[in-house]
């Protein structure tokens, strides 16, 4: 399992969206039964 910070995520997809043409940005994350979406 690959952990990330969701701060970090947003900070990158922030930056990422600013500089698209569109504006956007996007990544897709999951929890579940084997995935936890935790708070660091």
């Amino acid at each position: 399992m690959q952990k990330e910070s969701l701060i970090a995520l947003v900070l990158h997809h922030l930056e990422t969206a600013s500089a698209a043409s569109s504006g956007r940005s996007a990544h897709t994350i999951y929890g579940g039964h084997e995935h936890s979406l935790a708070r660091p």
